[in-house]
C-alpha cells in the first residue's frame, strides 16, 4: 500500500474535509502541519 502524506492547514476547510474523508475510510495519513 502507498504511504499517504497530507500537508494539512487546520485553518483551511478543504484541508479539514480531506482529513475527515481519509479518516472515515480508515486511512491513516502522515499529517504535516
Amino acid at each position: 500500500m502507498t504511504d499517504l502524506t497530507l500537508y494539512h492547514n487546520p485553518r483551511c476547510s478543504k484541508s479539514r474535509a480531506a482529513l475527515e474523508i481519509l479518516e472515515a475510510r480508515s486511512l491513516a495519513p502522515t499529517v504535516v502541519r
